[in-house]
């Protein structure tokens, strides 16, 4: 339903005569569940996607056991690498059990450790008394009887490898902890309370909700059911994301947490008095490095994570350099410690609307512009005075400036950088449809959003970043 490449994917599976998409849905002028989960800003760290399968009343259908099965071969053709957190309704939640024990038996540390969460809706862990009135020749509804052997087969090995971190027979590379919610209808005429509440699931975090066995799909977002799914996603899931470090020693040597890449830049980095490195060293040494560290990401974190956090006290110009190597188009989400805050690129506030102001320049036929990023304070008027100094000729001059105008606390939120990001990415398009071939870059803006604004430019004309050398500017790195 929605692929933006981000980490981590929600499946959606459904039960026994059900649909991928009516299932979940009210009618056909409401929003589905998974849409309701897809468009939420406030959860907007996942894709969401949903699984069908052959099913229903006739004879020749699958039972829960092959479906998951089709399940995996599904994942592993789409969404390898990728975290994974289930949805399932009725039976689907059998088929995400399956799937899960199927993936212990064959040692798949990999496979297993994608899974981050499940939810259970209505699900008839120990079978649903009505599966005992139809025909013996539908495997699915006979998987789905009281006692049925799959069932029991199923509870022996949920408590053999899940239930409280699994039995001492458990390889310890395998021990895998699971969040699970489990929700039961109190209306539910289907499956019982003791089928969808047992013993085994105890684990899981529990709740009663007032609807029958098909209404605990068929909610909006002020629902009881959504908000604890909302609350299970971002409380539960969410936290167990893991990040790649990349620590750049720069005007200092201090080392982020967590594993991953670390740079020594400290030889070309002084702050008193400040030193910042040349365009020839940006060229011939650190823009190597940072591919380095762009390829050691590729070759060993990407299957596990699209999160980098950044670490390090640099110069502006070093949080464009660094930002477009790591850039969107690649699936990567950047962090950075903004003031004791962490700050991500993976949410934008659309009510957030930075403004661009246009200058004509001093060489209409010139293919060059210059790009001012007035963030703290407005620099317009100095970087025209380094301009003239220098006889720069250009064509055109765009000041990008934040909402209510710059000063130190004009950018309060990460989703506010990143709609700034936005801004500047969309300016610097449009003087490439205007047929700029160079951009001049200067800024005075918080590392942190230096760092967000790199990771949006990409795709641009060649742009020349400037550092402030107190007074005036200096070349620094190409991007």
């Amino acid at each position: 339903m929605s692929d933006s490449k981000k980490n981590t994917v929600i499946i959606f599976i459904h039960g026994l005569n059900g649909d991928p998409m009516d299932t979940w849905k009210r009618d056909r002028f409401t929003k589905s569940l998974p849409e309701l989960i897809g468009s939420d800003q406030d959860i907007d760290g996942f894709d969401v996607y949903t699984f069908g399968y052959k099913t229903g009343f006739t004879p020749g259908q699958y039972d829960f056991k092959q479906i998951a099965k089709i399940l995996y071969s599904d994942i592993k053709a789409e969404f390898s690498g990728r975290e994974i957190v289930f949805v399932g309704h009725s039976m689907g939640g059998l088929v995400i059990q399956q799937y899960i024990i199927d993936r212990f038996k064959a040692n798949e540390e990999i496979n297993l450790k994608q899974i981050k969460g499940a939810v259970f809706l209505c699900v008839p862990f120990k079978g649903a008394p009505l599966a005992g009135f139809f025909s013996s020749f539908n495997k699915q509804i006979r998987s789905l009887r009281k006692n049925s052997d799959h069932l029991k087969e199923l509870e022996e090995d949920w408590t053999t490898y899940t239930f409280r971190g699994g039995s001492k027979i458990v390889p310890k590379n395998m021990v895998h902890s699971i969040p699970q919610l489990l929700m039961y209808g109190a209306q539910d005429g289907v499956v019982k309370e003791q089928s969808s509440s047992p013993l085994h699931l105890d684990d899981a975090i529990k709740y009663t909700v007032d609807v029958d066995h098909k209404g605990v799909c068929k909610i909006d977002e002020g629902d009881t059911i959504y908000k604890h799914i909302k609350d299970f996603l971002l409380n539960q899931v969410k936290e167990s994301k893991h990040s790649m470090m990349l620590s750049i020693q720069g005007y200092d040597k201090q080392k982020g947490d967590g594993e991953g890449v670390t740079l020594d830049w400290t030889p070309l980095f002084k702050y008193k008095p400040r030193l910042i490195p040349t365009k020839e060293i940006w060229e011939t040494q650190l823009n190597h490095e940072l591919t380095y560290a762009m390829n050691t990401w590729e070759e060993n974190w990407s299957k596990k994570t699209n999160r980098i956090r950044v670490h390090g006290r640099l110069p502006l110009t070093a949080g464009i350099a660094i930002g477009s190597h790591f850039s969107k188009t690649k699936g990567i989400i950047l962090e950075f410690d903004h003031y004791g805050e962490l700050w991500s690129t993976e949410k934008l506030d659309k009510t957030y609307e930075p403004y661009a102001e246009y200058h004509p320049g001093n060489a209409q036929q010139n293919n060059r512009a210059i790009l001012i990023l007035s963030v703290c304070k407005d620099i317009h008027a100095e970087v025209k005075v380094s301009l003239n100094v220098e006889n720069k000729d250009y064509c055109m001059l765009v000041n990008v400036l934040p909402e209510n105008g710059p000063s130190q606390t004009s950018i309060e939120t990460a989703a506010q950088a990143v709609a700034y990001a936005s801004k500047v990415k969309e300016v610097a398009e449009d003087l490439k449809s205007k047929g700029v071939k160079e951009i001049y870059l200067f800024l005075n803006t918080p590392f942190s959003l230096a760092l967000f604004v790199g990771h949006y430019l990409t795709a641009m004309p060649a742009i020349q970043t400037y550092d402030y050398t107190m007074p005036g500017y200096i070349e620094s790195c190409l991007i």
